[in-house]
């Protein structure tokens, strides 16, 4: 079930975005814009998935 919900989300998102990068492209006569965009909201992910928080948390009960 929950493969099928991100897959189901991930699909929607791309749809979108063709979507706008084709409507931006048609609406403007060039593909800049919606590259620029598009690099800017990988920089964004990029930051983001940087500042996840990496520290190893021990399983288990811990030593008295």
């Amino acid at each position: 079930m929950f493969g099928w919900v991100v897959a189901g989300h991930h699909q929607l998102g791309a749809a979108f975005a063709a979507l706008g990068g084709g409507m931006l492209g048609s609406s403007l006569g060039s593909y800049t814009v919606a590259t620029m965009i598009s690099g800017g909201l990988c920089l964004v992910a990029a930051v983001t998935v940087l500042r996840i928080n990496r520290e190893r948390r021990s399983v288990g009960i811990p030593a008295t």
